[in-house]
């Protein structure tokens, strides 16, 4: 069964490597998912998958990889973090952080504009 608290993992890294639990969701060319949850060092996520520059302790995206669509969260906040469905991960990522989201919809449609016409008939 796998242990899905990574703290025994990172004891065989040195203390300044961080380690996170990881969940990887792959689409293969036939249309169905290969899950794959593992804990992996930020240095090696960052072999596959693109660095963003800036520190985190949780992230979920959705990139491409060498051609192939490629879901992928990562966390460290807490024991089992990963232990939930890839999609559940993803929920939660961005009920906690909604300002990385701007694409969601608006709660009110925009109002109709006021004033003249641009052009006249």
């Amino acid at each position: 069964m796998f242990q899905y608290d990574c703290q025994s993992y990172a004891a065989r890294f040195p203390q300044d490597e961080t380690i996170f639990c990881r969940t990887t969701r792959q689409k293969a060319p036939n249309n169905t998912y290969t899950i794959m949850k593992e804990c992996i060092s930020e240095q090696d996520h960052y072999h596959t998958f693109p660095n963003k520059g800036y520190s985190i302790d949780e992230e979920c995206d959705l990139v491409e990889v060498h051609g192939d669509e490629v879901a992928y969260c990562l966390c460290r906040s807490q024991s089992f973090c990963n232990k939930a469905p890839i999609a559940d991960q993803f929920i939660a990522f961005e009920e906690k952080n909604p300002d990385l989201f701007g694409d969601i919809e608006q709660t009110t449609p925009p109002g109709i504009p006021k004033g003249p016409a641009p052009l006249g008939l």
